[in-house]
């Protein structure tokens, strides 16, 4: 009876007597027992299969679809004896017939105790699961070709359903017992249920012969043929099949909610392999008959005292013992007042059996007591007012607060938002909201912004609103400068330093740069800042020093970015650096440590790296329209590195010397660490019609 999926095609297109009846398709372990668990309280993990095949293609392995229902239900999955293929054939004859499949998996145990003989083409599905309810169940059926020729006889194929864990003690592995039986715990196999064995059970799929006669049972029974009905439907290939079964684990709450138990599907053929068996489990049937749940409340959030309505679903048969004192068989709601010193509320249903589950809810109970919602400023600062500077982006997140368990919206519009600037909420819970904006150079001076948030208290909603200002300064001016170890001789501060928001001298407020003291000496020096200039301990003045606080500064006093040019600056260049990970000298860079928030006093740099046969490994350049771009701890498009540096990666594929370059040798990939060696740098700088230059070697280790 062997026929291809090619020859079923052909008989259903030009002979027009049948069709088949089910589709297959080869699946992984994982996704077969997703498609048997149902949605009443089993969870699966760690799926695994064994048997002929491997991965996608796992031949004794497969989905069923398109099923119009003949074997009791329309989708599932199947696990053969043969190549899963054969399934989707037709019954040409009642001589069983089989698609082979070469299976070095060993025979199982378990399969062995429960059937006997000698195992050939074992195949086994296998998962563990937790479960909310006590006693799991699943629908399936068995079919074979070992019908009817063969049904009893020494060729039983068969299979097993085996369960073990905590509260099951039984003859199999780990002390499972087999879940898959029929009458007195008997295993299903094709010597169980056939026309003569448990024939409630069985369903006959011979063909009849050419004197109307249909083969029911092996030679020697012929008595149980008239009790044995012919479907003489041939869409599926098999010679017989059983009824939908189901299997339930007949321990009385023995499985415990929440602990892991494991699962193994395992069939055989039994003394030969000829004739194809399988069984196709019903998709969506694994189930706990136990279950109830998740409870739902009406409203949620309620206020304290207010009438709250609690159901919970799950079997009218159930008796359910409420936390807040009902009881009765099938009384899956009620309704109570609620209050927070019964919160959480829970419900225990118990069956015929005696065995009981649970599930419980904690309410969110509001009290009549608002409080209103409120923020704490900027990133919870309780600043209202940001200091930016013209083409640097700005981000910050406003947090909102309220009792614990109450959420708080972020309620839209924002009003008066900047032109080009962003605010959105995380929408959840107690709702932060972040700003973000890249001020332009038209932007100078103050943009305020209002912000309007709600509570949801149940209660009554209380809300508020709040105000934030981005005061903007002009691109020449960074809102907060630092100073440390600044000596008249040595590093003289310089006559007119200013800030939009802040300046801060002393000898350790700033940890980027070196510990010393800020000594101004007989120097005229003047401090100018937005708001705020602290001089803390390590600072000395003299006699013309001024600090001036002015809040329009970088407001109204912007001035072209060279109109006190300094000069080009930097602290040193490091020859030597170790790219390892370690965090230590990791990147090779060039610091710029006095003049930290604006380094080199550039606007433009290029970076030229090459080896040591002169081609080039790494390169990088960067130009700006805005004043003091580059920071020495920190780079434009990196904020945890300096601007100008190299961690030791190359921007281009570069070859070795002229002769490896034939063989076709590469040194280092493009975005691939290069060799240790010597190196040879190019670095130009430039700012304010001024340019320096420099070159030198670096050492990679």
């Amino acid at each position: 009876m062997r026929k291809t999926i090619f020859c079923a095609l052909f008989i259903c297109l030009h002979c027009g007597i049948w069709s088949q009846e089910l589709l297959v398709g080869y699946t992984n372990a994982a996704t077969a027992v997703n498609q048997l668990v149902g949605s009443n309280g089993i969870t699966v993990s760690n799926a695994s299969y064994s048997g002929a095949g491997a991965g996608a293609a796992n031949n004794q392995l497969g989905l069923v679809t398109n099923n119009s229902g003949l074997i009791g239900f329309t989708n599932g999955i199947i696990l053969s004896t043969g190549n899963i293929v054969f399934a989707q054939g037709v019954n040409t004859s009642n001589v069983g017939d089989h698609t082979p499949v070469f299976s070095s998996a060993p025979a199982d145990p378990d399969l062995q105790l429960l059937l006997g003989g000698a195992q050939r083409t074992p195949a086994t599905l296998q998962f563990d699961f937790t479960t909310t309810g006590a006693r799991p169940s699943f629908s399936y059926v068995f079919l074979s070709e070992e019908y009817n020729n063969y049904a009893p006889s020494t060729f039983h194929d068969g299979f097993g359903f085996f369960i073990s864990g905590p509260g099951i003690s039984g003859p199999y592995s780990g002390g499972a017992v087999n879940i898959a039986t029929v009458a007195s715990g008997q295993p299903v196999s094709v010597n169980t249920i056939n026309s003569c064995t448990n024939n409630s059970y069985y369903r006959n799929n011979c063909r009849k012969n050419s004197a109307g006669n249909c083969i029911a049972q092996q030679a020697g029974s012929s008595s149980c043929a008239a009790t044995a009905s012919s479907l003489n439907n041939h869409q599926l290939p098999y010679n017989g099949f059983t009824t939908v079964l189901q299997a339930t684990i007949t321990l009385n709450c023995n499985l415990i909610p929440g602990a892991t138990y494991h699962c193994k599907i395992a069939i055989a053929n039994i003394s030969d392999d000829k004739y194809d068996s399988a069984v196709i489990l019903q998709a969506g049937s694994l189930n706990s008959d136990l279950y109830i749940g998740p409870i739902a409340a009406v409203p949620q959030p309620v206020c304290e005292g207010q009438a709250l309505s609690l159901s919970v679903s799950g079997s009218p048969s159930y008796y359910y013992s409420w936390s807040t004192g009902p009881t009765g068989t099938g009384l899956t709601a009620v309704s109570v007042l609620a209050s927070t010193s019964e919160n959480p509320y829970s419900v225990t249903a118990t069956n015929s059996d005696g065995c009981t589950v649970t599930q419980s809810l904690n309410v969110v109970i509001h009290t009549p007591l608002n409080l209103a919602p409120y923020v704490n400023g900027i990133n919870n600062t309780g600043n209202y007012l940001f200091y930016a500077q013209a083409g640097i982006p700005v981000c910050f997140n406003i947090p909102t607060f309220d009792t614990p368990g109450e959420l708080v919206d972020l309620a839209p519009p924002v009003l008066n938002l900047p032109a080009g600037s962003s605010f959105v909420s995380n929408q959840t819970g107690q709702e932060i909201g972040q700003f973000c904006w890249t001020p332009p150079a038209s932007a100078i001076g103050d943009h305020t912004f209002t912000v309007h948030f709600t509570d949801n208290n149940a209660c009554g909603s209380l809300g508020g609103s709040a105000n934030f200002t981005i005061r903007v300064g002009c691109a020449s001016c960074v809102p907060s400068i630092y100073y440390e170890n600044r000596q008249p001789a040595a590093n003289p501060l310089p006559a007119f330093t200013k800030a939009g928001f802040a300046i801060i001298a002393g000898s350790n407020v700033d940890p980027l740069q070196t510990d010393g003291p800020v000594v101004v000496g007989t120097a005229t020096v003047l401090f100018k800042a937005g708001a705020k200039i602290t001089l803390d301990p390590g600072f000395s003045g003299g006699p013309g020093f001024t600090a001036l606080i002015d809040p329009n500064t970088c407001i109204t006093d912007c001035e072209d970015c060279c109109s006190h040019f300094p000069g080009l600056t930097y602290s040193f260049i490091p020859n030597v650096f170790t790219p390892n990970g370690d965090g230590k000298n990791d990147i090779w860079f060039i610091p710029d440590y006095n003049h930290p928030f604006c380094a080199y006093n550039a606007q433009y740099f290029k970076l030229d790296i090459f080896n040591r046969w002169g081609d080039k490994v790494f390169d990088r350049e960067i130009a700006s329209a805005t004043c003091c771009p580059f920071w020495s701890n920190k780079d434009v498009n990196d904020p945890t590195i300096p601007s100008i540096h190299w961690n030791g990666v190359a921007s281009h594929d570069v070859n070795y010397n002229f002769w490896e370059r034939l063989s076709g040798k590469v040194e280092a990939h493009n975005g691939s660490m290069v060799a240790d060696g010597t190196y040879y740098f190019t670095l130009d700088l430039y700012g304010c019609n001024s340019s320096q230059n420099f070159s030198g070697f670096i050492t990679k280790l």
